[in-house]
């Protein structure tokens, strides 16, 4: 009758259990990395405050709400071909409703353009923390 222990004393086994295990965790946190939101990082947050700062200056020269939004829309779904470690700021939905109420915000309730990009950049570290 074989034994039902396992002799786990051969390096090959140990390695082999290893590779399994290294490859399990990093299964898990692929996975992870899928399930949670990303938090962005300060230089994030500068970026994505530019991006609105612009939007601000847009406006100030006559582009239309409309015409803005649609623009975001577009440059949002164009992106969604890359993986989304590999996107500008909106890597998954609640990025891009993020960016897009800011935007939209630039339009409906105008203010100086650095009033903008520094209430984005405060809310987009609140909501780094909250994540």
């Amino acid at each position: 009758m074989q034994s039902l222990r396992h002799d786990f004393s051969d390096a090959s086994v140990r390695s082999a259990i290893w590779s399994r295990s290294g490859a399990a965790l990093f299964v898990l946190t692929f996975l992870s990395s899928l399930c949670f939101a990303h938090a962005h990082n300060a230089d994030e947050c500068v970026e994505g405050g530019d991006f609105i700062r612009n939007a601000a200056f847009a406006r100030d020269r006559g582009v239309t709400e409309a015409d803005f939004i649609s623009g975001v829309h577009d440059d949002i779904e164009a992106v969604k071909v890359l993986p989304p470690d590999l996107r500008w700021f909106v890597r998954d939905d609640d990025d891009a409703q993020f960016l897009l109420s800011a935007a939209t915000e630039v339009f409906r309730n105008p203010k100086e353009a650095h009033a903008h990009r520094a209430d984005f950049i405060a809310a987009c570290m609140r909501r780094g923390k909250d994540k």
